[in-house]
């Protein structure tokens, strides 16, 4: 699998799991509307992280193991206390905690809370996961 296709499973896999209780965007996407609002929400990306070859052999039959992250920026705002990010913090994290999704397979997540920032208290969720490549 390659890093864009392994991408794509998990940004659809977060669509049909977030729910539409809080709204989201990906990191490629205007967050205009959000981030001028005064309604949590969240933001997703996809990084690979590491990545190198695991078996010798013929050119055609090598495996590539690359570690990769789901990095969830979640946004409350700094007067609705801290409650509220770690609920959303928590959801997150099931999202992708110990989920095997279309060939991926999602290890532990963390959440982090970040010093406020202005109008917003950030919390991170970063859930990783490895995919594996033939060549």
């Amino acid at each position: 699998m390659l890093v864009d296709e392994a991408t794509e499973i998990a940004l659809q896999h977060w669509k049909d799991q977030w729910g539409a209780t809080t709204p989201f965007v990906f990191e490629n996407e205007d967050d205009a509307r959000l981030d001028s609002g005064t309604v949590p929400w969240a933001r997703l990306s996809i990084r690979e992280l590491t990545g190198g070859q695991e078996t010798l052999g013929p050119i055609g039959s090598r495996k590539y193991i690359r570690r990769m992250v789901a990095r969830v920026q979640i946004f409350v705002p700094t007067n609705a206390g801290m409650k509220r990010s770690r609920q959303l913090a928590e959801q997150a994290r099931a999202v992708f905690e110990g989920k095997r999704v279309g060939g991926l397979a999602f290890d532990d997540a963390v959440a982090r809370d970040v010093m406020p920032d202005g109008r917003w208290q950030p919390t991170i969720v970063e859930a990783t996961f490895f995919i594996e490549h033939t060549k």
